[in-house]
């Protein structure tokens, strides 16, 4: 658990945990589906006895109920951490002082009025297609980059972030999938080509990738590629097997897609001297396209 407060979204799992729902809530499933979904991705710690446990249920039944999404097991789970205690009893045993326990049995009971009654169940989303996947195997994109980093395209522009270019990165699809069978992700990697001037396909095809852990996992948003003013420059021809194995396995498609990953957080410029990882000709196949 991170830290926490009297809120229930003073915790930073608990935080976390809203903008996982928020995410997952595109999915055209059930609230009882979502709820398998929720308890399979966060693993063990759901019981009420454990660290941060009852805080699940409290926050999946408050997000639900306030989304108009139907799950009675949801709401029944929160129900009986409230009446049990538990959430109490878990602060409590992190150090919360009896002024703030209070605070927090006040926002608890106003969660279980509504769950008593909860609003009317909203439609559920009834989408056909899935997300489109923005970006295709073995593309390859060129960024300006300002000190070796790309801009940070969760800012709403160049201005508000002072961001002045000073150099070129390149970026290299190597791989992408669906999570659930329906949000996108895809693995993607800097290279080392020559930060002084705009790279080309052909200077792509002969570099490197940076990081020697291997392309990067993270969910393809276009409105992030024009931010961050990616440029495509072709396409590289790249064998399934070897590009699957450039993919880094720190972390699985599930919970990048969960935790919301952007291009932002891995593209950089290329500096002299850094370790680098795999050749980018060893992952391709017969042609460049």
């Amino acid at each position: 658990m991170g830290s926490w407060g009297t809120g229930l979204y003073s915790d930073d799992s608990a935080a976390d945990l809203k903008n996982t729902i928020a995410l997952l809530t595109q999915l055209p499933v059930s609230g009882d589906r979502l709820l398998e979904i929720l308890v399979d991705s966060h693993g063990s710690g759901v019981e009420f006895t454990d660290d941060g446990g009852p805080a699940f249920w409290l926050v999946v039944a408050d997000q639900f109920e306030r989304k108009g999404i139907g799950c009675a097991r949801a709401f029944q789970q929160a129900r009986a951490v409230i009446k049990s205690g538990a959430d109490l009893r878990d602060l409590e045993a992190r150090g919360m002082p009896a002024k703030d326990l209070k605070k927090r049995a006040a926002i608890l009971d106003e969660l279980d009025r509504r769950l008593k009654s909860p609003r009317p169940e909203r439609a559920r989303p009834k989408a056909t297609k899935p997300p489109e996947f923005v970006v295709d195997v073995g593309e390859v994109y060129a960024f300006p980059t300002m000190r070796r980093q790309a801009f940070n395209a969760w800012y709403a522009s160049w201005e508000q972030a002072k961001f002045e270019p000073d150099g070129w990165g390149a970026m290299l699809v190597v791989g992408r999938g669906r999570v659930f069978d329906w949000l996108p992700w895809c693995a993607v990697a800097s290279l080392t080509v020559d930060p002084s001037r705009e790279p080309s396909l052909d200077a792509a095809a002969s570099a490197r990738l940076c990081n020697e852990a291997g392309a990067a996992l993270c969910v393809p948003r276009k409105t992030h590629l024009a931010k961050m003013k990616m440029r495509l420059l072709g396409r590289l021809d790249l064998d399934d097997a070897k590009a699957a194995a450039a993919i880094s396995t720190e972390h699985t498609p599930q919970y990048a897609v969960t935790a919301g990953w952007s291009f932002v957080s891995v593209m950089m410029g290329w500096e002299r001297g850094l370790p680098a990882g795999r050749a980018v000709a060893d992952l391709m196949g017969s042609a460049k396209r």
